[in-house]
């Protein structure tokens, strides 16, 4: 017996979430209440045509710029409420899964990662410090 048929709409969506989620079918099962085996299905491109392929690239760039438009929400209310907020990590920890996400989207990298020695380190951390001073002289 075959279950609900979805919408190329739903599909698309569904595709856009697990992008965000890091390919987690799991995670994007729970957040959109589409069944896990669905998803699965779907991630490997089954039942899935050209047009929600083109859907999904639609259903990305909206996902990304509500993500964008509840980051720039959230760093406003960090900057009005930091002084008086009890918790304000919680407030960054969003800030930051929500950049993540628009990063995700985009295609643009999550994580950075450099090897060199510790002697570059330290180079480029003095020279760090002197441009922040130089700018700090600057202001005043």
């Amino acid at each position: 017996m075959r279950g609900k048929q979805h919408t190329k709409e739903t599909k698309a969506t569904v595709l856009a979430s697990l992008e965000a989620n890091n390919g987690s079918p799991l995670r994007t099962s729970l957040d959109t209440g589409i069944p896990l085996r669905t998803v699965k299905h779907w991630a490997k491109g089954e039942f899935i045509d050209d047009e929600v392929r083109n859907l999904t690239k639609l259903a990305k760039a909206i996902l990304q710029v509500g993500n964008w438009e509840v980051a720039k929400k959230t760093l406003e209310r960090l900057e009005n409420t930091l002084e008086n907020c009890n918790d304000p990590a919680k407030l960054a920890t969003t800030y930051g899964i929500l950049v993540d996400k628009g990063q995700l989207l985009s295609g643009e990298p999550t994580s950075r990662s450099e090897s060199g020695s510790v002697s570059e380190y330290q180079a480029r951390m003095a020279e760090s410090r002197k441009a922040k001073l130089a700018l700090l002289k600057a202001k005043s």
